[in-house]
């Protein structure tokens, strides 16, 4: 049996803010699913990026979501300094 990944869920504090952020990013709107949920990739048949945001979706934070400073995601890029300006365009530090 060999698994694929599907969905690789991200948890944020401001959807807007997030779709916004990975959409000038990643290139490409993706799409809002919910008022909590914005997914990339859906469309491309590979892994989707959620931005989950509990609180715009009506859920309660509970104890299993905790947002912290340190959440990395990884991707591969042909150009990297490509790249590199569009995450400070969006706005990354």
């Amino acid at each position: 049996m060999v698994a694929t990944l599907y969905r690789t869920i991200l948890p944020v504090t401001d959807i807007d803010a997030a779709a916004a952020f990975y959409g000038e990013v990643l290139g490409e709107p993706g799409e809002r699913v919910s008022r909590g949920r914005h997914y990339f990739g859906a469309e491309t048949g590979g892994a989707i990026l959620a931005c989950y945001d509990p609180k715009a979706d009506g859920d309660a934070l509970g104890a299993g979501w905790h947002f912290h400073s340190h959440q990395y995601l990884h991707f591969s890029v042909e150009d990297l300094a490509a790249t590199h300006a569009a995450c400070a365009r969006a706005g990354a530090r």
